[in-house]
Order: C-alpha cells, then structure tokens, then sequence
C-alpha cells in the first residue's frame, strides 16, 4: 500500500509527527509519503477532494456546537462543503438537525456525546489527536491600539507519544474597538 498525506508546510510538529509516523508505517509495509502544501493550495486540495489523505484541524469558531456543516449528509457531495470525507450517516443527520432546536444544556451535551460516539465508531476521519483550551480575552484600551492576547492550551496531547510534550503559547493578534 502506498499513499500521500497532504499537509500545511508551515508546521514544524507535523513535519516531525508525520516523519515517526511514515516510519512506523514502513515497519508494516506501507509507504507514506509526506506532502506538504502552501496555505492555498492546501485550501483547493480540500475544496476539491484531491487527496488520498490530508492532514486537517477542525475548529469550533464558537461556543455553540453546530455539527451540520461538517457531518451533515446533505453537505457530503456539495462542491465545497466542509464535508471533505463525504460522510453520510442518518442518525447523526437528525441529531445534528434536533441539536439546532434544543436550547437546554444537558440536552445538547447528550447529543452532542451521541453524535461524536459515532463519529468515533465510524471513523470517517483517523483522528490524530484532540485539544481542548480556553482562549480569554478583555476589551480595555484605546481602540486603535493592536494589542496580543496569550494563553496556554494542554490536553490529553500531552499524553500522545507522537506530540511534543511541552505546553503550547498562542499568540492571538486582535484589533479591539469600543
């Protein structure tokens, strides 16, 4: 078996996680081959499903969950959906389309779990690793003023063997008004 991961070329981590991957790989006869692209060819590459395996981060812009753009079925064949894997599954259509109307949080928290259970099971994506962290910010200042906003994220990633161990600092650059 021989297959190319497609990936950022800006990142140092999956530069060096891919490399320990691609020899573990080797140890059971599959060749991968690393293939790192710029930010906007990166971007056609998803648009336009050409890959056989790319490297990915999901983020949740907000504190809402919203599972529909991403495992929704009627997002899987729209040309340039966030759907990239084409996943298709009709429970989690209807607990994505039943989380927009439920408004109450234990509710959403439970088919939230249930939606994810069986995006694990399925496996529609080889989840690498996950990260969880609070980014906080204020609103104080002169408005014209570029301020950098810092914050610290560690997760179960430090725990991964493949991850570099040491804490994360991002760096968030805002432009605040009042």
């Amino acid at each position: 078996l021989r297959f190319a991961v497609k990936y950022f070329a800006n990142s140092p981590d999956w530069d060096n996680a891919l490399l320990i991957f691609k020899d573990e790989l080797k140890k059971i006869g599959v060749d991968m081959k690393p293939d790192p692209k710029e930010w906007k060819e990166l971007l056609r590459v998803y648009e336009d499903r050409d890959f056989d395996a790319v490297v990915g981060a999901w983020r949740n812009g907000d504190l809402e969950l919203d599972f529909f753009q991403l495992w929704h079925s009627s997002q899987a064949d729209e040309a340039h959906s966030s759907n990239h894997c084409g996943f298709k599954n009709k429970t989690v259509d209807r607990l994505a389309d039943q989380l927009r109307t439920t408004f109450e949080t234990p509710d959403r928290i439970r088919i939230a779990q249930e939606i994810l259970t069986i995006i694990h099971d399925e496996q529609p994506y080889t989840f690498f690793r996950s990260a969880e962290g609070i980014i906080c910010w204020h609103n104080q200042g002169p408005p014209v003023k570029e301020r950098y906003i810092d914050g610290l994220t560690q997760s179960l990633d430090a725990f991964h063997p493949l991850y570099n161990r040491s804490k994360v600092l991002y760096r968030i650059h805002w432009h605040f008004r009042d």
